[in-house]
Protein backbone atom coordinates (compact mmCIF):
# COMPACT_ATOMS: atom_id res chain seq x y z
CA UNK A 1 0.00 0.00 0.00
CA UNK A 2 1.52 3.34 -0.86
CA UNK A 3 1.97 6.39 1.42
CA UNK A 4 0.39 9.33 0.93
CA UNK A 5 3.57 10.74 -0.42
CA UNK A 6 3.55 8.34 -2.88
CA UNK A 7 0.11 8.49 -3.96
CA UNK A 8 0.76 12.60 -4.41
CA UNK A 9 3.50 12.11 -6.29
CA UNK A 10 2.38 9.35 -8.27
CA UNK A 11 -0.30 11.99 -9.27
CA UNK A 12 2.11 14.90 -10.02
CA UNK A 13 4.09 12.45 -12.22
CA UNK A 14 0.57 11.37 -14.05
CA UNK A 15 -0.16 15.33 -14.53
CA UNK A 16 3.16 15.84 -15.92
CA UNK A 17 3.26 13.50 -18.70
CA UNK A 18 0.22 14.83 -19.85
CA UNK A 19 1.22 18.20 -20.08
CA UNK A 20 4.51 17.10 -21.53
CA UNK A 21 3.15 14.53 -24.09
CA UNK A 22 1.38 17.27 -26.62
CA UNK A 23 4.95 19.27 -26.82
CA UNK A 24 6.96 16.03 -28.04
CA UNK A 25 4.03 14.52 -30.07
CA UNK A 26 4.11 18.01 -31.61
CA UNK A 27 7.62 17.82 -33.03
CA UNK A 28 6.99 14.47 -34.43
CA UNK A 29 4.09 15.47 -35.94
CA UNK A 30 6.34 18.26 -38.09
CA UNK A 31 8.87 15.68 -38.76
CA UNK A 32 6.50 13.37 -39.71
CA UNK A 33 5.40 16.14 -42.83
CA UNK A 34 6.98 15.72 -46.06
CA UNK A 35 9.75 18.18 -46.64
CA UNK A 36 8.77 21.37 -49.59
CA UNK A 37 12.41 22.03 -50.72
CA UNK A 38 14.05 19.54 -51.40
CA UNK A 39 17.13 20.84 -53.12
CA UNK A 40 18.17 24.96 -53.13
CA UNK A 41 21.67 25.89 -54.16
CA UNK A 42 22.97 28.41 -56.51
CA UNK A 43 26.33 28.18 -58.54
CA UNK A 44 28.34 31.32 -59.93
CA UNK A 45 30.20 30.49 -63.07
CA UNK A 46 33.10 33.21 -62.18
CA UNK A 47 32.51 34.84 -58.51
CA UNK A 48 35.53 36.66 -58.27
CA UNK A 49 37.56 39.48 -60.60
CA UNK A 50 34.28 41.13 -61.54
CA UNK A 51 34.89 44.28 -62.43
CA UNK A 52 33.03 47.65 -64.27
CA UNK A 53 30.82 46.10 -66.64
CA UNK A 54 31.53 42.60 -66.62
CA UNK A 55 28.99 40.04 -66.70
CA UNK A 56 27.65 37.27 -63.63
CA UNK A 57 25.95 34.23 -64.79
CA UNK A 58 24.49 32.19 -62.28
CA UNK A 59 22.01 28.84 -62.05
CA UNK A 60 19.99 28.36 -59.33
CA UNK A 61 18.49 24.88 -58.74
CA UNK A 62 14.80 24.59 -57.21
CA UNK A 63 13.65 21.23 -56.40
CA UNK A 64 10.36 21.07 -54.78
CA UNK A 65 8.47 18.04 -53.49
CA UNK A 66 4.97 17.04 -55.20
CA UNK A 67 2.40 19.01 -55.23
CA UNK A 68 4.32 22.84 -54.90
CA UNK A 69 5.68 24.46 -57.59
CA UNK A 70 7.38 27.49 -58.36
CA UNK A 71 5.33 30.45 -59.11
CA UNK A 72 7.51 31.72 -61.75
CA UNK A 73 6.27 35.39 -62.03
CA UNK A 74 7.33 35.87 -58.42
CA UNK A 75 11.12 36.06 -59.69
CA UNK A 76 10.26 39.30 -61.07
CA UNK A 77 12.07 40.19 -64.52
CA UNK A 78 15.07 41.96 -65.66
CA UNK A 79 15.99 45.20 -64.40
CA UNK A 80 18.12 47.04 -61.45
CA UNK A 81 18.64 45.14 -58.24
CA UNK A 82 20.38 47.83 -56.46
CA UNK A 83 22.09 50.88 -57.72
CA UNK A 84 25.37 48.74 -58.83
CA UNK A 85 24.33 45.58 -60.64
CA UNK A 86 21.29 44.75 -62.93
CA UNK A 87 19.61 41.93 -63.74
CA UNK A 88 19.72 41.37 -67.73
CA UNK A 89 18.61 38.08 -68.85
CA UNK A 90 16.93 35.53 -66.57
CA UNK A 91 15.05 32.00 -68.10
CA UNK A 92 13.56 29.53 -66.18
CA UNK A 93 13.52 26.07 -67.12
CA UNK A 94 11.16 23.23 -65.46
CA UNK A 95 11.95 19.54 -65.27
CA UNK A 96 9.18 17.13 -64.02
CA UNK A 97 10.05 14.72 -61.87
CA UNK A 98 8.58 11.23 -60.53
CA UNK A 99 8.32 12.65 -56.81
CA UNK A 100 9.47 16.42 -57.41
CA UNK A 101 9.36 19.00 -59.85
CA UNK A 102 12.94 21.12 -60.11
CA UNK A 103 13.23 23.97 -61.54
CA UNK A 104 16.86 25.73 -62.72
CA UNK A 105 16.84 29.65 -63.04
CA UNK A 106 19.33 31.48 -65.08
CA UNK A 107 20.44 34.52 -64.43
CA UNK A 108 23.32 37.17 -65.84
CA UNK A 109 23.82 40.17 -63.66
CA UNK A 110 25.70 42.91 -65.20
CA UNK A 111 28.12 44.99 -62.29
CA UNK A 112 28.27 48.69 -62.47
CA UNK A 113 30.28 49.29 -59.19
CA UNK A 114 33.70 51.23 -60.15
CA UNK A 115 35.76 49.35 -57.37
CA UNK A 116 39.07 50.81 -56.17
CA UNK A 117 40.19 47.83 -53.90
CA UNK A 118 39.02 43.95 -53.75
CA UNK A 119 35.59 43.94 -52.26
CA UNK A 120 32.88 41.34 -51.52
CA UNK A 121 29.76 42.59 -52.75
CA UNK A 122 26.16 41.06 -51.81
CA UNK A 123 23.60 41.07 -54.55
CA UNK A 124 20.29 41.78 -52.26
CA UNK A 125 18.90 38.73 -52.25
CA UNK A 126 14.99 37.40 -53.71
CA UNK A 127 12.23 35.37 -52.44
CA UNK A 128 10.24 33.49 -54.59
CA UNK A 129 6.83 32.05 -53.71
CA UNK A 130 5.56 28.31 -53.69
CA UNK A 131 2.10 27.00 -54.54
CA UNK A 132 -0.31 24.36 -55.23
CA UNK A 133 0.19 22.62 -51.66
CA UNK A 134 -1.88 24.59 -49.71
CA UNK A 135 -1.08 28.27 -49.02
CA UNK A 136 1.61 29.72 -50.61
CA UNK A 137 4.83 29.51 -48.97
CA UNK A 138 7.62 32.59 -49.57
CA UNK A 139 10.96 30.85 -49.68
CA UNK A 140 14.25 33.16 -50.05
CA UNK A 141 16.86 32.32 -52.71
CA UNK A 142 20.20 31.42 -51.59
CA UNK A 143 22.21 34.99 -51.81
CA UNK A 144 25.11 35.67 -55.09
CA UNK A 145 28.12 37.11 -53.14
CA UNK A 146 30.65 38.51 -55.49
CA UNK A 147 34.32 39.90 -55.19
CA UNK A 148 34.78 42.92 -57.34
CA UNK A 149 38.47 43.91 -58.70
CA UNK A 150 40.20 47.69 -59.57
CA UNK A 151 40.59 48.53 -63.00
CA UNK A 152 43.94 49.56 -61.93
CA UNK A 153 46.40 48.55 -59.88
CA UNK A 154 46.12 50.02 -56.11
CA UNK A 155 50.04 48.91 -54.78
CA UNK A 156 51.73 50.52 -57.95
CA UNK A 157 53.96 47.75 -59.15
CA UNK A 158 53.20 49.05 -62.50
CA UNK A 159 52.82 51.92 -64.17
CA UNK A 160 52.23 54.00 -67.86
CA UNK A 161 52.96 57.32 -68.94
CA UNK A 162 50.01 58.83 -67.34
CA UNK A 163 51.15 57.15 -63.78
CA UNK A 164 48.22 54.59 -64.17
CA UNK A 165 48.57 51.07 -65.75
CA UNK A 166 44.86 49.79 -66.96
CA UNK A 167 44.64 46.21 -68.66
CA UNK A 168 44.01 46.32 -72.37
CA UNK A 169 40.12 45.52 -73.75
CA UNK A 170 39.50 42.26 -74.57
CA UNK A 171 39.45 41.29 -78.38
CA UNK A 172 35.78 40.93 -79.77
CA UNK A 173 34.80 37.18 -80.80
CA UNK A 174 34.75 36.61 -83.95
CA UNK A 175 31.95 35.25 -85.44
CA UNK A 176 31.87 33.44 -89.10
CA UNK A 177 29.45 35.86 -90.80
CA UNK A 178 28.49 32.48 -93.98
CA UNK A 179 25.58 31.26 -91.84
CA UNK A 180 24.36 35.22 -92.45
CA UNK A 181 25.37 35.33 -95.82
CA UNK A 182 23.60 32.22 -96.59
CA UNK A 183 20.13 33.56 -94.95
CA UNK A 184 20.66 36.79 -96.78
CA UNK A 185 21.16 34.91 -100.19
CA UNK A 186 18.03 32.79 -99.13
CA UNK A 187 15.63 36.07 -98.31
CA UNK A 188 16.86 37.89 -101.62
CA UNK A 189 15.96 35.14 -103.77
CA UNK A 190 12.48 34.70 -101.58
CA UNK A 191 12.27 38.53 -102.69
CA UNK A 192 12.76 38.36 -106.30
CA UNK A 193 11.19 35.11 -107.30
CA UNK A 194 7.46 36.55 -107.77
CA UNK A 195 8.56 40.07 -109.12
CA UNK A 196 10.18 37.54 -111.73
CA UNK A 197 6.86 35.80 -112.07
CA UNK A 198 5.18 38.89 -112.52
CA UNK A 199 7.37 40.13 -115.30
CA UNK A 200 6.81 36.84 -117.16
CA UNK A 201 3.18 36.99 -117.28
CA UNK A 202 3.92 40.94 -118.51
CA UNK A 203 5.91 39.69 -121.16
CA UNK A 204 8.80 41.40 -119.89
CA UNK A 205 11.51 38.48 -120.98
CA UNK A 206 9.94 38.10 -124.66
CA UNK A 207 12.13 39.09 -127.72
CA UNK A 208 8.84 41.28 -128.26
CA UNK A 209 5.96 42.13 -126.44
CA UNK A 210 3.10 41.07 -127.14
CA UNK A 211 0.56 43.58 -129.28
CA UNK A 212 -1.66 45.12 -126.89
CA UNK A 213 1.24 45.50 -124.21
CA UNK A 214 3.88 46.91 -127.47
CA UNK A 215 0.78 49.53 -128.02
CA UNK A 216 -0.18 50.66 -124.72
CA UNK A 217 4.02 51.88 -124.54
CA UNK A 218 3.57 53.34 -127.75
CA UNK A 219 0.84 55.30 -126.74
CA UNK A 220 2.59 56.60 -123.70
CA UNK A 221 5.35 57.35 -125.42
CA UNK A 222 3.77 59.61 -128.13
CA UNK A 223 5.03 63.41 -128.96
CA UNK A 224 3.02 65.94 -128.20
CA UNK A 225 4.02 68.33 -130.55
CA UNK A 226 1.55 67.35 -132.91
CA UNK A 227 -1.91 68.67 -132.99
CA UNK A 228 -4.15 66.19 -130.57
CA UNK A 229 -6.29 64.81 -133.54
CA UNK A 230 -3.15 63.97 -134.54
CA UNK A 231 -2.60 62.17 -131.27
CA UNK A 232 -5.63 60.62 -131.25
CA UNK A 233 -5.47 59.12 -134.53
CA UNK A 234 -2.24 57.75 -134.20
CA UNK A 235 -2.94 55.93 -130.97
CA UNK A 236 -6.55 54.58 -132.89
CA UNK A 237 -4.43 52.91 -135.24
CA UNK A 238 -1.94 51.49 -132.36
CA UNK A 239 -5.26 49.72 -131.32
CA UNK A 240 -6.25 48.36 -134.72
CA UNK A 241 -2.59 47.21 -135.41
CA UNK A 242 -2.78 45.08 -132.13
CA UNK A 243 -6.28 43.82 -132.18
CA UNK A 244 -5.47 42.45 -136.19
CA UNK A 245 -1.75 41.51 -135.16
CA UNK A 246 -3.85 39.09 -132.21
CA UNK A 247 -6.83 38.01 -134.39
CA UNK A 248 -3.85 37.22 -137.18
CA UNK A 249 -6.12 39.01 -139.87
CA UNK A 250 -7.84 42.73 -140.15
CA UNK A 251 -10.68 42.91 -137.01
CA UNK A 252 -13.44 45.24 -138.32
CA UNK A 253 -16.69 46.08 -136.58
CA UNK A 254 -18.69 43.05 -137.77
CA UNK A 255 -16.12 41.06 -136.66
CA UNK A 256 -15.47 41.82 -133.57
CA UNK A 257 -17.97 38.90 -132.11
CA UNK A 258 -15.75 36.40 -133.98
CA UNK A 259 -12.97 37.72 -132.34
CA UNK A 260 -13.99 37.62 -128.60
CA UNK A 261 -15.21 33.80 -129.52
CA UNK A 262 -11.97 33.37 -130.20
CA UNK A 263 -10.28 35.50 -127.68
CA UNK A 264 -12.58 35.12 -124.51
CA UNK A 265 -10.02 37.05 -122.33
CA UNK A 266 -11.55 39.90 -123.92
CA UNK A 267 -14.92 39.43 -123.52
CA UNK A 268 -15.50 41.94 -120.56
CA UNK A 269 -14.46 44.45 -122.70
CA UNK A 270 -16.82 44.55 -125.72
CA UNK A 271 -18.62 47.46 -124.25
CA UNK A 272 -15.28 49.70 -124.57
CA UNK A 273 -14.41 47.87 -127.62
CA UNK A 274 -17.90 48.63 -129.38
CA UNK A 275 -17.35 52.26 -128.14
CA UNK A 276 -13.31 52.13 -129.73
CA UNK A 277 -14.85 51.37 -133.32
CA UNK A 278 -17.08 54.07 -132.89
CA UNK A 279 -14.87 56.66 -132.38
CA UNK A 280 -12.44 55.43 -134.89
CA UNK A 281 -15.23 55.71 -137.81
CA UNK A 282 -15.81 59.42 -136.32
CA UNK A 283 -12.40 60.07 -136.27
CA UNK A 284 -10.86 58.92 -139.75
CA UNK A 285 -14.33 58.95 -141.84
CA UNK A 286 -16.84 61.46 -139.54
CA UNK A 287 -17.02 65.10 -139.16
CA UNK A 288 -14.03 66.71 -137.96
CA UNK A 289 -15.18 69.65 -135.76
CA UNK A 290 -17.18 67.32 -134.01
CA UNK A 291 -13.97 65.24 -133.77
CA UNK A 292 -11.73 67.83 -132.44
CA UNK A 293 -14.63 69.18 -129.97
CA UNK A 294 -14.31 65.95 -127.62
CA UNK A 295 -10.48 64.75 -129.04
CA UNK A 296 -9.17 64.79 -125.42
CA UNK A 297 -12.33 62.58 -124.14
CA UNK A 298 -11.55 60.03 -126.98
CA UNK A 299 -8.03 59.66 -126.35
CA UNK A 300 -8.70 59.28 -122.64
CA UNK A 301 -10.92 56.47 -123.59
CA UNK A 302 -8.65 54.83 -125.93
CA UNK A 303 -5.45 55.01 -123.74
CA UNK A 304 -7.94 53.22 -120.89
CA UNK A 305 -8.96 50.89 -123.47
CA UNK A 306 -5.42 50.26 -123.99
CA UNK A 307 -4.76 49.61 -120.32
CA UNK A 308 -7.54 46.60 -120.51
CA UNK A 309 -6.47 45.26 -123.19
CA UNK A 310 -2.71 45.01 -122.12
CA UNK A 311 -3.62 43.57 -118.20
CA UNK A 312 -6.06 40.78 -119.68
CA UNK A 313 -3.10 40.00 -122.48
CA UNK A 314 -0.79 39.02 -119.29
CA UNK A 315 -3.35 37.32 -117.80
CA UNK A 316 -3.74 34.83 -121.00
Amino acid sequence: MRSPQQLVSGGMSVRLARLLLPMVLVPLAHAAEPTVVLRLERAVERPFGVMLGDLVHTDVLIELNHPWRLDVASLGGPGARDYWVDLVEQTVREEALPESHRYIVSQTYQMFYFSRESKAMMVPPATVRLIGGGEPMLVPLPPLEVTSSPLVETAGLRRDEQGYYMRPDSRPLLRDPEPHRQRATLYALLAVLPALVLAWQAGWFSRQLRPFARAWRAVRRQSQDGTQLTTLRAALLHVHRALDETAGRPVFLSDLPGFLEGFPAYGDLRPRLEAFYADSRMVFFGNQDEASSSVVTRLDAVRDLLAHLARAEARA
